[in-house]
């Protein structure tokens, strides 16, 4: 069989072929200023109830360029009919080989008790989508989008940066407590960190859940995420992409079992590394 090489202007180089290999050139992702909120950076969304706009900027999305250039992008976010049940929608780049398009696209999610995002598509020599945003549309007709999840990856090292996040918490009160949480995406590579601070009226409830910063992969964390307390306390972990949690297990009996008290000052730190969905 022949070789096949190029691009050079003598030579045959198809779509295909080149696509095939060009994305090993260059990360896929976001380009340009560092972004360490959803609101700041190349492409950075804003919203308004239910329309949203996204930022001039540039991206590489597996061997496509992309340049949002003179106006924002805007969309409006279908209602959400479901009266009971809230529905995550997701806002990608989508390189498309056979359109020769790489678009702005809003994949439309499904109304659940515990909704998720949609899966992105990613076909080597056809459409491949690249994550920017995840956001929740509530139940009820046309209340705001809410919960905006920054999905945007870095494609420059230099611009990597790690990003405030707050974690979504059941199975504790968390009163006059403090909660911190931070993570840096990095590719498929999610690094995170959360530290709970216990005030005079934290308490536990039940079965401690701290929400991810993203949603992992079904298969679960790549590192399992470590653990500290003080005092010490007994735990394990566990994740799911269904519910974009890690649980903490609280021993019951234990200073840290269901309506016990966590004393104020008592601090519970949680940090690891996972692969994103």
């Amino acid at each position: 069989m022949p070789d096949v090489y190029g691009p050079f202007d003598t030579a045959t180089w198809s779509q295909a072929q080149w696509f095939r290999t060009s994305w090993a050139r260059s990360r896929s992702g976001v380009y340009g200023s560092a972004f360490t909120a959803s609101t700041t950076g190349d492409l950075a969304l804003t919203v308004s109830g239910l329309d949203i706009s996204m930022a001039l900027g540039r991206a590489y999305v597996r061997g496509a360029g992309y340049e949002r250039t003179g106006s924002a992008w805007t969309y409006s976010v279908p209602a959400n009919t479901n009266p009971t049940q809230a529905r995550i929608d997701r806002l990608v780049l989508r390189r498309d080989l056979t359109a020769k398009t790489v678009v702005p696209v809003v994949l439309q999610g499904t109304p659940a008790a515990s909704p998720v995002a949609p899966t992105v598509t990613q076909v080597e020599d056809g459409v491949w989508e690249l994550p920017l945003f995840s956001f929740t549309v509530p139940a009820n007709s046309a209340a705001p989008v809410t919960n905006v999840v920054d999905e945007r990856v870095s494609g420059d090292t230099e611009t990597r940066a790690w990003r405030d996040y707050t974690p979504a918490l059941s199975g504790i009160t968390l009163g006059n407590g403090t909660l911190e949480g931070r993570y840096m995406a990095d590719g498929a590579t999610v690094h995170f960190a959360v530290l709970l601070t216990a005030g005079s009226t934290t308490s536990i409830t039940g079965t401690l859940v701290i929400g991810l910063p993203v949603a992992c992969r079904s298969v679960g964390l790549t590192h399992g995420p470590a653990w500290r307390s003080s005092p010490v306390g007994v735990a394990a972990w566990r994740a799911t992409s269904a519910s974009n949690t890690n649980t903490y297990d609280a021993a019951t009996g234990t200073t840290w079992g269901s309506g016990t008290s966590f004393p104020a000052g008592a601090t519970l730190r949680l940090s690891g590394t996972y692969e994103r969905a």
